[in-house]
């Protein structure tokens, strides 16, 4: 039974090249011999940029049939994808396993576990994950600043637990907002110099906050978002106030976007005083500044509220339709295993004490082992300074009154909603003149849109299942209709015979590869689509049909496809701006001179530089205090705006970045131009016409069909607006650059809403269709075509 070898495929952290000395033990220990099973484990990679934020990759592979045997996934989106099917609930494994082999040290025990890790993975009474690691947040400070503020801070309640004599850290919102206060500097020119606190620099969120001020997000069984619960609507006003205290929130992005710059983290060079953040920052301080003066404490609370901390980290899955599963739970019992533990925490000890840093063991999602991880590496190691012994301490400690994320089917969207209703506070987008009916407003729409995916979720009603079998069939019928009355007209008009009959056959044929691959590798995907925006579907379970919904959910209640789609018309400025730069450029390049080919070249790399190292290259030129656009306005007086970090210059921003390749048009502006009969120009100065009267009366009348053709190509071009804003802004700040293009794919590969996404893709079909056709239209009155006339 155990001669062949079982093939199991992991997907892991692809930056964690430590896995492979865990899996070299687990395949020795099952090597087929003694009874055991013969295991051998294949570690691949899941190639995307965030596996639970964008997890297509995954999600096709379990809707394919052919997904990993177990996965390293974020915690908090377990119960997201386990609400619809995509993982298998390991309940039956556990209970078998402390039934039959209670005391073996692989058999997993919830108690052993730290309670948060343990109860995120549970989703409607099963489990579904195994917490692999676990993280915590407190509240990171600077001893060296808190003592250089010492008398001021002292007097406003931040003193030492021990010592009120001594500067500590504030340990409530009253304490945190004087100190902020204190502890910000500005330089002559009103411009950040050192921060206090910035409330989202670091790892915090407005999650935090919320908690803090004894507020949910969510209601206990999943089912009612409560982002407007009133302790939440506080949280986010206090927030805001504390950015206001440093000048606001843009000021706030743009000092970050600065100092991140540097080689030093802002707050181990002494930039920001105190930050919220994980244990995993230790490692950072000990790798750029071991000897730094610095101390852990439990992030500030209301006065009378408990301060806690916010855990998260990754657990092991394994996704429905895995071929080998009880190999699988073979594989996650032994990387939950202190075994496994030691092993990894053994090598990396060895690489990073061969740097001359610390090293500190990351938490297990078990407290046994953390335990022993903490006494065996950090405590008793009289090498490391009692800094991090005491900070780490402190993680561990708050870890049982550590909160987690909501475990809820709509755990992203969740999630994107909060962060979007975090922005419009701190950036006061609906009510600048009152913080408080800000955050309320900005937490309102954000519960909207949460609460109808819920409902949308729960939705007791049963919607016919769209099958594809009659469609696949119908569009063959329909091709070979097609096809029949084609070959019917053909031999009803082609009268030639013989040898020119038998080339029109060829030439049809030789069509084919083509027409095969547009009618069914285009066309196909295309009628799919069509018929998806009149259903409900997620990849994993067969399309339900739901009629008109998708649609009238995107016009009468999803507020982000107006935002988008007006993001999206106001790009279309760069189209005339583009047009005209580049037909400049092919005017200039439009001369016989030597070392024109040059300058040509020179101009139009841009347009074929690569769009990511593009985007990253302007990231840097729009740096508002480092960077080389705002450093030349100053040199002749003007105060830079902070660009990307700005919701009114963000998409101006873009489109400068647009123009800079306007490169690309120069090359059908010039052949354009070179199409001009020399003689017109002859004829118009013999009759005293000047440059702007030959521009005016001949170049452009004659350029009239290449400007047709670049504002049409514009046009599509604008609407398809993606990667600058995946890449440079994220769609912020305040949803300034979440473009259609972006929301589309939001909610297709992130939310997985793919029957939304569809209805999405026809109105934007049908909105370049009618602009494109309209233009067509026009152009009757205004193009010149010398053929016709």
């Amino acid at each position: 039974v155990y001669g062949e070898p079982v093939n199991l495929y992991f997907w892991g952290n692809e930056l964690d090249l430590l896995a492979i000395d865990m899996i070299r033990d687990f395949e020795a220990m099952y090597d087929g011999t003694d009874g055991k099973p013969h295991i051998r484990v294949t570690v691949g990679q899941s190639a995307m940029q965030d596996r639970t934020g964008d997890p297509q990759r995954l999600i096709c592979a379990i809707a394919g049939g052919d997904p990993p045997d177990v996965v390293w996934f974020d915690r908090f989106a377990v119960s997201e994808w386990a609400a619809r099917g995509a993982f298998m609930p390991l309940q039956d494994f556990i209970e078998r396993d402390l039934r039959e082999r209670p005391d073996d040290p692989y058999t997993l025990h919830p108690e052993t576990f730290f309670e948060p890790c343990w109860l995120e993975t549970i989703y409607d009474n099963g489990v579904y994950g195994i917490a692999a690691d676990t993280d915590n947040r407190a509240l990171y400070y600077n001893l060296d600043l808190l003592q250089r503020y010492e008398d001021e801070l002292i007097a406003v309640g931040c003193t030492h637990p021990d010592d009120p004599t001594k500067v500590g850290p504030p340990r409530t919102w009253e304490q945190l907002r004087e100190a902020t206060r204190i502890l910000t500097e500005f330089d002559a020119d009103g411009r950040l110099r050192q921060v206090g606190f910035i409330p989202n620099y670091g790892n915090s969120w407005l999650y935090i906050y919320g908690w803090l001020n004894g507020g949910k997000f969510m209601s206990d069984d999943g089912r009612t978002c409560t982002l407007t619960d009133p302790r939440i609507v506080e949280a986010l006003a206090y927030v805001t106030e504390l950015y206001d205290i440093v000048g606001g929130a843009e000021a706030a992005a743009a000092f970050q976007t600065s100092v991140a710059a540097g080689d030093l983290d802002p707050f181990v060079a002494g930039r920001i005083a105190m930050k919220i953040d994980g244990d995993y920052f230790l490692n950072a301080i000990a790798q750029q500044r071991r000897s730094m003066r610095f101390g852990v404490a439990p992030a500030p609370a209301p006065e009378g509220m408990v301060q806690l901390g916010w855990c998260g980290g990754f657990a092991y899955v394994i996704p429905t339709g895995c071929k080998y599963p009880e190999e699988a739970w073979m594989l996650i019992k032994y990387l939950a295993s202190q075994r496994a533990y030691k092993i990894r925490c053994d090598t990396e000890a060895q690489m990073v004490q061969a740097r001359g840093s610390v090293f500190i063991p990351r938490m297990s999602g078990r407290r046994d082992i953390t335990e022993w991880g903490m006494e065996h590496y950090l405590l008793s190691n009289s090498s490391v300074e009692n800094t991090y012994k005491d900070s780490m301490r402190v993680f561990v400690d708050i870890l049982p009154v550590s909160k987690f994320r909501p475990v809820t089917p709509v755990g992203q969207l969740l999630w994107n909603e909060h962060f979007r209703a975090m922005n419009g506070g701190i950036y006061k987008q609906f009510d600048p003149t009152d913080i408080k009916r800000n955050a309320q407003l900005a937490l309102e729409r954000g519960e909207q849109v949460v609460q109808a995916e819920l409902n949308r979720l729960y939705d007791d009603r049963e919607y016919p299942v769209l099958h594809f079998g009659p469609i696949v069939a119908g569009y063959a019928a329909l091709l070979l209709l097609s096809l029949a009355a084609l070959y019917w007209w053909f031999n009803r008009t082609v009268t030639t015979k013989g040898y020119f009959r038998r080339e029109y056959h060829a030439g049809y044929l030789f069509m084919l590869p083509w027409l095969f691959g547009f009618l069914v590798l285009g066309g196909g995907p295309l009628v799919f689509s069509l018929f998806m925006s009149f259903c409900q579907y997620d990849v994993l379970s067969p399309p339900r049909f739901v009629g008109l919904r998708n649609y009238h959910e995107m016009f009468f209640r999803d507020p982000l496809f107006y935002k988008s789609l007006w993001n999206t018309v106001y790009m279309a400025i760069s189209i005339p701006l583009g047009m005209t730069v580049s037909l400049g450029i092919a005017m200039l390049l439009h001369r016989e001179t030597k070392g024109m080919a040059v300058y040509r070249t020179l101009f139009y790399l841009p347009a074929i530089m690569p769009a990511v190292a593009a985007s990253i290259l302007w990231i840097w030129i729009f740096n508002p205090t480092e960077g080389i656009l705002n450093s030349l306005l100053a040199n002749i007086g003007i105060e830079g705006p902070a660009w990307l970090q700005n919701q009114k210059w963000s998409k101006p921003a873009l489109i400068i970045m647009m123009v800079w390749g306007a490169g690309g048009g120069m090359i059908v502006w010039l052949a354009g131009l070179k199409g001009i009969p020399r003689h017109l120009y002859e004829a118009a100065e013999l009759d005293g016409a000047g440059p702007f009267r030959k521009f005016f009366n001949i170049t452009l009348p004659m350029l009239s069909p290449y400007i047709l053709f670049n504002m049409i190509m514009g046009l599509i071009g604008t609407f398809q607006v993606f990667t600058q804003a995946y890449i440079m802004t994220q769609g912020g700040p305040v949803d300034s650059t979440l473009f259609y293009a972006y929301a589309l794919f939001n909610n297709a590969f992130r939310f997985m809403r793919m029957g939304y996404a569809s209805a999405m893709a026809w109105v934007l079909f049908f909105i370049i269709l009618a602009l494109t056709l309209l233009q067509l239209w026009l152009s009757k009155r205004w193009v010149y075509y010398e053929s016709e006339k």
